[in-house]
């Protein structure tokens, strides 16, 4: 019978059991051993912010793809109890996470007026028109009711839907109070072609195009974009109306003498503008008591910071007549604005003037402006910016004028140097008739300077749409 060598080594038990003890040391340290909450982490970046005055981060942190993160955030935002508080929460009442709604309805009634909170299993419509009537009675900083600055609340707001009374509000401005088929305004094209050509390529025309409403698909429960058929924006019926004295006069040469609509001449032409763009109707307001900057006539680029009389509204300047010689001069239908760059260009002046001071060499720049409301003038979402440059150093962001929450978007040059304000640092509009100075530090010696003014549709993201309005540069040196 064969039997085992002496020298054969038989395997030894040792090795395993110093890793079966290994492993059950790391099992007992890894169950003793403190955890973390779950949410701890979004603690952690709830408790980083100071929410007494909210910025740019409190406001990245209420639209996060993290729903538990949007909810904390709008409780954080209305235990503080900042001014800021309300704007920032009336997008998340209609957020498509209940919790989140949950979470803004109880701040917004913490803040009042009065509000009873509809939360999980109220239906859409029924909450939002709770939320509309106490819209309606608070009053924004500027004293104009927040339900007047609706695109403003909810522009860039991430996941939100929408019912039909929220939708009503915003088709009352962006359609007109009794929406109109695009195609019902060929009618007017066969005697107004040119007319009809301008205010076919107009924001009025087009207002519908940049509204991302979502309703919520009673099939599916799910958010959906919301359809509105062949409505587009504004129809020609929204200004004007049947107008009978028309039928009654004789044929003239001109068809057009004789449309059967004319404007609704029971309300002026900047009431008509004041339904929709309600702020800068009241700075166009605060404008007429002055002072009213202007270039005068004689001698040619002469500032006047002190006239005041001017009586022009809305019109005169977003309207003016297309051929001012013409016998029976008709207005413009496109509705002149931020992608005039000439129209841009006449709403502010900048003067630039190089001054020794105890830091060295600055550039001072002294913004006037000219129009007759603030300038950046609209939505919340609009801004200006200002860059300046010394002979061949890099070019340095000295402002953004915006009414903007949120920071702007990295990029065109917003940070170029160490002399660049922090890209979230922002200042606001030019009130009407203001004249604001701006000091940039420029080094000694250099060759000349230069300037430039951009405008910057949506603050958040300017790289969506820019256009530069003004630019110069000298060859003087310092």
């Amino acid at each position: 019978m064969p039997t085992a060598s002496p020298n054969t080594a038989l395997p030894r038990p040792w090795p395993l059991l110093v890793a079966a003890a290994l492993g059950l040391a790391l099992a007992l340290w890894a169950i003793s051993r403190p955890r973390e909450a779950p949410d701890s982490h979004l603690r952690r970046r709830i408790d980083a912010i100071d929410w007494s005055a909210p910025g740019p981060q409190a406001s990245n942190l209420l639209v996060d793809a993290d729903p538990r993160l949007r909810a904390a955030a709008c409780r954080a935002l209305a235990a503080a109890g900042s001014p800021d508080a309300a704007p920032l929460l009336v997008p998340r009442a209609s957020d498509t996470d209940w919790r989140v709604r949950a979470a803004a309805f109880e701040g917004l009634r913490r803040i009042g007026p009065p509000l009873d909170p509809p939360l999980r299993d109220t239906p859409l419509a029924a909450r939002e028109q709770v939320l509309l009537d106490w819209l309606d009675t608070r009053a924004a900083p500027s004293g104009a009711p927040l339900a007047s600055r609706l695109c403003d609340l909810y522009a860039n707001t991430g996941p939100v839907e929408f019912g039909r009374p929220l939708a009503a509000r915003c088709l009352h401005c962006h359609a007109g109070p009794d929406p109109k088929p695009f195609a019902e305004a060929d009618a007017c094209a066969a005697c107004h072609a040119d007319v009809h050509a301008q205010w076919a390529a107009s924001a009025h025309a087009q207002s519908l195009t940049h509204l991302r409403l979502a309703t919520v698909n009673p099939r599916t429960r799910k958010p959906e974009p919301m359809d509105f058929g062949d409505v587009r924006g504004i129809h020609c019926f929204a200004c004007h109306r049947p107008d009978a004295a028309a039928h009654a006069n004789a044929p003239r040469q001109d068809p057009a003498e004789t449309c059967p609509h004319a404007f609704d001449t029971d309300r002026t032409p900047h009431n008509a503008c004041a339904e929709c763009h309600t702020d800068t109707h009241r700075q166009w307001t605060q404008w007429l008591k002055g002072p009213q900057p202007r270039m005068a006539d004689w001698p040619p680029g002469q500032l006047d910071a002190a006239f005041t009389g001017d009586r022009r509204s809305c019109a005169d300047c977003h309207m003016p007549p297309a051929d001012p010689e013409a016998r029976s001069p008709r207005t413009r239908h496109d509705w002149s604005a931020r992608r005039n760059t000439a129209l841009l260009a006449k709403g502010v002046h900048i003067h630039a003037s190089p001054e020794r001071g105890p830091d060295g060499t600055a550039l001072r720049l002294t913004l006037t402006n000219l129009s007759g409301h603030a300038f950046p003038a609209g939505s919340s979402r609009r801004a200006v910016h200002l860059y300046a440059a010394a002979g061949a150093e890099p070019e340095q962001w000295v402002a953004a004028l915006t009414r903007a929450r949120r920071a702007p978007a990295p990029g065109m040059n917003h940070a170029a140097t160490a002399d660049a304000p922090d890209p979230d640092a922002r200042q606001p509009p030019l009130a009407p008739g203001e004249q604001r100075t701006l000091l940039v530090n420029l080094p000694d010696g250099a060759a000349g300077w230069a300037f430039r003014l951009v405008y910057v549709r949506y603050a958040a993201n300017p790289d969506a749409y820019a256009v530069e309005f003004i630019s110069r540069k000298t060859g003087t040196p310092f």
